[in-house]
């Protein structure tokens, strides 16, 4: 399988000229309507969007701003902060999409299944994270109905789940999935939350499917899911919260992703001696606990999944010095060479980090610290695309000229 050479452009929060434009919830009185895509006392105030109205989507291409139109014909922007997008027609294509949102120092990814479903895996940051631009990231992906389906925790790490009740307020989580002792989650009340939540299940070291039988828990349509593993307990003691992360695996048709969590190398040797080399190679990795070289990503586990595409979940310039340059390196024989897009990785020991920027690295590599949010989408038939939104003024790139990408690729099977 190959990526193809040609490259097209698109903007990542564009959508469909039917959208709608409502004000978040976080509004109580209305959304100022501007002439312009920036505030200040210059700028004519053209009307105002106030709850339970809407406006039509015109375009999402600024940075902080949305142009719409209202129903009187007036043509203005809105702030990102304070609307969100509401598709006007759901959706009738069957792709399957794997958003890897970017949380900061933190983990977190929404899976759109072929029929709809929604699953999300872990919502957390510990630096970095704007919980309102995230919890806005997830409303505008949801249908009107704002559902999960699936909420898994995969560990009971608080970049992983600290946001979970501010993001999700006011959505409906149908089930959750999650391991170790409520008690590990110490997280001010989130142990209430877990404790009030009344359809969860608590995996353990034998809830794992055969690659013959995906999970019966995890309905994803079309698409499989299975869980590798969960609650794994074996090896070093001050692993245990990362080894006992849930991985999974989505197959969709040809198509293939493992979303590890912060799994460690004790997590990965488990996997790799349950199922075959030959199943086990995707197109897609989550790297292990944030691109970490220490606990995760081992060069067999590398070579056997041998991914097409990988994106570790980082904070810019995290202090953990996440992703790190051999993570990168081990990942590089097996990814495609695509648009050229910034990367940043680092080398050296802690707290003596020394950082590695490239703004044209080209291999199908990315970090959220540097790309933003990285978005999969595939209809299971052989091709899939990855699309990159750079968020140039947090992290020293031009914002205007930081296109995002989208790279066409064709799956293995």
């Amino acid at each position: 399988m190959r990526i193809l050479l040609s490259c097209l452009f698109l903007l990542l929060a564009s959508s469909a000229a039917a959208d709608r434009v409502v004000p978040s919830d976080r509004v109580v009185n209305s959304v100022t309507v501007r002439a312009e895509p920036r505030s200040g006392s210059d700028v004519d105030v053209l009307g105002a969007l106030r709850p339970g109205e809407s406006a039509e989507l015109l375009s999402s291409t600024a940075r902080h701003w949305r142009r719409v139109r209202l129903d009187n014909g007036t043509e203005g922007f809105v702030s990102k902060s304070w609307t969100r997008v509401v598709p006007d027609v759901p959706p009738t294509t069957q792709n399957l999409e794997i958003h890897f949102i970017d949380v900061g120092q933190g983990d977190s990814t929404l899976i759109i299944c072929p029929n709809g479903n929604t699953i999300l895996v872990d919502v957390g940051s510990v630096g970095g994270g704007d919980a309102d631009a995230i919890r806005d990231y997830i409303l505008e992906q949801l249908d009107t109905e704002r559902r999960i389906n699936d909420l898994v925790i995969t560990h009971p790490d608080k970049d992983h789940y600290n946001l979970i009740e501010s993001t999700l307020a006011g959505v409906a989580v149908d089930h959750v999935l999650w391991v170790g002792e409520i008690e590990d989650h110490t997280q001010a009340n989130f142990d209430d939350w877990l404790r009030d939540t009344t359809n969860k299940t608590n995996l353990d070291s034998t809830d794992f499917n055969p690659s013959n039988n995906p999970s019966e828990q995890l309905a994803c349509g079309d698409a499989d899911v299975f869980v590798l593993s969960a609650e794994e307990t074996s090896g070093r003691a001050s692993w245990r919260k990362n080894t006992m992360s849930i991985v999974l695996m989505i197959r969709y048709g040809e198509f293939e992703v493992v979303l590890t969590g912060d799994a460690t190398t004790v997590t990965e040797n488990v996997i790799l001696g349950r199922y075959t080399a030959a199943w086990l190679d995707v197109d897609v990795l989550k790297t292990g606990h944030h691109g970490s070289s220490t606990t995760s990503t081992a060069p067999k586990w590398a070579t056997t999944l041998s991914p097409e595409v990988a994106v570790a979940s980082a904070g810019h310039r995290s202090q953990h010095g996440h992703p790190r340059q051999v993570v990168v390196e081990r990942l590089e024989p097996h990814t495609k060479i695509v648009a050229v897009h910034p990367i940043s990785y680092s080398s050296g020991s802690r707290p003596n980090y020394q950082w590695s920027d490239d703004q044209n690295y080209a291999d199908a590599i990315y970090s959220t610290a540097t790309s933003g949010n990285v978005v999969i989408t595939t209809d299971g038939q052989g091709t899939y695309d990855v699309r990159s939104e750079h968020h140039g003024e947090l992290r020293g790139t031009d914002a205007d000229s930081a296109t995002p990408a989208l790279e066409l690729g064709t799956s293995k099977r």
